[in-house]
């Protein structure tokens, strides 16, 4: 549910505060949810938070099962 409202608010709503707080609510409720790591990186990314980015991609490579399409 989380993963979702944070692409609304991203997509629809043009809100990055909104989606990323969405995203990191996701994370922290699934931890090992690729997706979601995945998105709150790129999401961190346009937020200029970098390092904060480079760990959610590097914690959303690590957790590809290698079905990601």
């Amino acid at each position: 549910l989380w993963l979702e409202f944070g692409r609304f608010s991203e997509g629809s709503q043009h809100d990055l505060r909104g989606a990323e707080a969405a995203y990191r609510r996701a994370t922290e409720l699934v931890p090992a949810h690729a997706e979601a790591r995945l998105f709150h990186g790129l999401v961190l990314v346009r937020l200029a938070d970098y390092e904060g980015a480079k760990a959610e991609l590097q914690a959303a490579l690590s957790l590809d099962d290698g079905k990601a399409t």
